[in-house]
């Protein structure tokens, strides 16, 4: 029997639905919930899972997540601070801030090189985290310092490129073990006419992503690309890492559904989900794909997405 700890900070809510935080609308509830508006608010918050033995799972803008249909355990925190700043080429922006937000802060104050993550859903936490990359360009090639709450010691640290372990769709963050506060970007100064042409990239990236992608209720890519290890080992003569060109191979773009989950018609690798959805037909639907490519190719496609609150991961090779 589980005792409920006493004195839970006003800041923190129960039993809140993370169904209308993340972007594929589904989920069930977080036992506790955070949206730490202040750091004040975070350290009386992590204190006080601390002292009662309570896990901490970190939520940005929810928009590279599956949370399970029976909710997660513990505390779920969000960051809301939204403090974005700079001085010369040098920016600094809470975790809080979305991705949008800070290029267009950026555009604004002839800081470029981050257009190229235009229309990438997330907050600037999230995309630290998860190191959003568009093509050859990644997040941290533009990261300084990061300013992070270690969740074992409790300590405010700033931690640089090098510590944070950064790779495609990787980062020394990836295990839980931290919270990020704030993000630190060294960005090219730009000229009024660079900034146009900053600017236009920026446009007709959106422009592509809206024509290629559903605007809602997805996660983006469900599956990572593989890594030369993997697909050097792929049945057939073509070999590449793309995981896209697998999924649409085996005809599972537009095709394939499991309940109110389905296979998005313009790209293979995105998973999109009506009301009434849950967490379970888009496990069974990204099973259902993984088993096709496995079937074909001899690769078994691995989640970018990031899976919360599940007892057991159905999606790893059995």
């Amino acid at each position: 029997m589980n005792i409920k700890p006493y004195n839970i900070p006003p800041c923190i809510q129960e039993q809140v639905s993370l169904a209308h935080k993340n972007w594929f609308g589904t989920g069930g509830k977080a036992e506790y919930f955070l949206a730490a508006k202040n750091r004040t608010e975070i350290k009386q918050a992590l204190a006080w899972a601390k002292k009662h033995t309570i896990s901490i799972t970190i939520l940005g803008y929810g928009a590279n997540i599956l949370i399970s249909d029976d909710g997660i355990q513990g505390l779920v925190v969000t960051i809301d601070l939204q403090s974005i700043n700079h001085q010369n080429n040098i920016l600094t922006v809470d975790a809080g801030v979305s991705v949008d937000e800070t290029i267009n802060y950026a555009l604004d104050h002839n800081l470029g090189g981050l257009e190229f993550f235009t229309s990438i859903p997330g907050s600037m936490g999230g995309a630290t985290c998860m190191n959003i990359h568009y093509f050859n360009a990644l997040l941290s090639d533009y990261i300084q310092t990061i300013e992070i709450i270690d969740l074992t010691s409790m300590e405010t640290i700033k931690v640089d490129k090098s510590w944070s372990a950064f790779g495609y769709n990787q980062s020394k963050f990836l295990s839980k073990k931290y919270l990020i506060i704030a993000v630190t970007l060294k960005l090219e100064k730009l000229t009024d006419l660079q900034i146009a042409y900053a600017r236009g990239r920026s446009d007709e990236i959106r422009r592509q992503r809206s024509r290629r992608y559903p605007p809602s209720r997805t996660c983006g890519s469900f599956f990572q690309n593989f890594s030369a290890d993997e697909y050097k080992h792929a049945h057939g003569a073509t070999q590449v890492p793309y995981v896209a060109f697998y999924l649409e191979s085996v005809g599972v773009k537009g095709q394939l559904s499991s309940g109110k989950a389905s296979v998005f018609h313009l790209h293979a690798n995105m998973i999109t989900t009506k009301k009434m959805a849950t967490s379970e037909d888009i496990c069974k639907l990204a099973h259902m794909m993984q088993e096709k490519v496995y079937k074909k190719f001899g690769l078994w496609p691995k989640p970018e997405c990031q899976l919360l609150g599940f007892k057991q991961n159905m999606l790893i090779k059995r």
